[in-house]
């Protein structure tokens, strides 16, 4: 709607450029200089208030130990990116991430794109039901599950905090998402699928240069708002080496290295074996490396890390 309402000697990228320019200006410059010396004193106070935490984060728990191990729980300005090759459970992991902190009592703002709103929809409900997604979305549920299903989504229907999926057509671009985010109020954003959005700067989407600009800019986003940022992207078999996946198969560019405060990625154990996933930390600004199995359970929509339990 922007580009065509815009002056015939306007052209598409200079609408995009100066839509960025405008997110530029209003970003970190709002944020407040800190003398280090001034009240030390109550960093230790601040300190002793996480440390009595019952989860010991100092952000949003995310329902996975490894993910808060890296991040410390998900806080403000951070960007987390997750990278697994296609058909890997990229979308799902950052789904189920969304669902937990829902069910936190937080509000999640979801954008995929790489499955429609109403993919994303019947996923959700799968995982809160704790049923099949398949069976789900054909109408095969038992009479046991179709109770349960109807009485998950009447305990949904009285939540207070929001859950928001939005339409991929209005968040192509960062000053898109950056818009919903002003009127939606988030506790934090999952952006699904970031290599497919297109660049303001160079009207580009999925080019080095397209997906630099847009990491950089999702960076500043996150501290503008102060809400954590969560995105997905490609890794590239032909870069995994031996089947690994490691941050050197991030797809595109190498701007997420220097852009994202955690790496984390995912893969199978085995590509004969679906019920499992293999989670890794694979770079982080404040911890060392790390790896968790994860059940995939499709069949009872689960999607978390085993316990001891589960052996």
């Amino acid at each position: 709607t922007v580009l065509q309402e815009s002056s015939d000697s306007e052209t598409a990228v200079e609408v995009m450029q100066r839509g960025l320019a405008g997110l530029a200006d209003a970003s970190p410059t709002d944020t407040h200089d800190i003398d280090l010396t001034e009240n030390a004193l109550s960093r230790f106070d601040e300190y002793m208030e996480i440390k009595t935490r019952p989860d010991g984060l100092l952000g949003l728990p995310t329902g996975f130990s490894l993910i808060d191990q890296a991040t410390g729980g998900l806080q403000p300005g951070q960007l987390v990116t997750i990278i697994a090759p296609p058909k890997t459970g990229k979308s799902q992991i950052c789904l189920q991430m969304a669902t937990n902190v829902h069910e936190a009592g937080l509000v999640p703002m979801f954008q995929s794109f790489e499955m429609s709103n109403h993919e994303q929809l019947t996923r959700y409900d799968a995982m809160r039901a704790r049923v099949s997604h398949s069976r789900l979305i054909n109408g095969l549920l038992t009479p046991e599950e179709e109770g349960r299903y109807k009485a998950k989504l009447a305990s949904i229907e009285k939540m207070r905090e929001k859950f928001w999926l939005v339409d991929s057509a209005a968040g192509m671009t960062v000053t898109g998402i950056s818009s919903k985010i002003q009127v939606l109020h988030p506790d934090v954003v999952f952006i699904d699928g970031t290599y497919l959005m297109i660049d303001e700067q160079t009207g580009e989407a999925n080019t080095p240069q397209a997906i630099t600009n847009i990491t950089r800019s999702l960076k500043r986003m996150a501290q503008r708002f102060k809400v954590p940022i969560v995105i997905s992207t490609q890794a590239l078999k032909w870069k995994m080496k031996k089947g690994q996946v490691t941050a050197d198969s991030i797809g595109y560019s190498s701007s997420f290295h220097q852009d994202a405060d955690v790496i984390f990625g995912l893969q199978r154990e085995d590509e004969a074996v679906d019920d499992t996933r293999v989670l890794k930390i694979l770079d982080s600004r404040n911890s060392g490396r790390g790896e968790v199995t994860l059940m995939w359970d499709w069949n009872n929509g689960q999607f978390r890390e085993l316990e001891n339990d589960d052996l």
